[in-house]
């Protein structure tokens, strides 16, 4: 992985008032730095997650046992 180009920058939740956002940072990870946190504090879309090429071929909704239900 590598940076191309761009600023990563945090947005917010238009949903979400502005004092009950959910996201407080955000960061580029390699995938050992993802299996380092607790499955807890992450999204369940990176739980099982072994490399980034397995993230590219995902698609549509998930039902997080990686099978696309769109």
């Amino acid at each position: 992985m590598s940076h191309v180009d761009g600023k990563l920058s945090k947005g917010s939740d238009p949903e979400l008032a502005g004092n009950r956002q959910i996201i407080e940072e955000v960061e580029f990870l390699s995938i050992d730095e993802l299996a380092q946190i607790e499955k807890e504090e992450k999204h369940r879309l990176f739980w099982e997650l072994n490399s980034f090429d397995e993230l590219r071929k995902w698609k549509g909704y998930f039902n997080f046992e990686n099978n696309c239900i769109k």
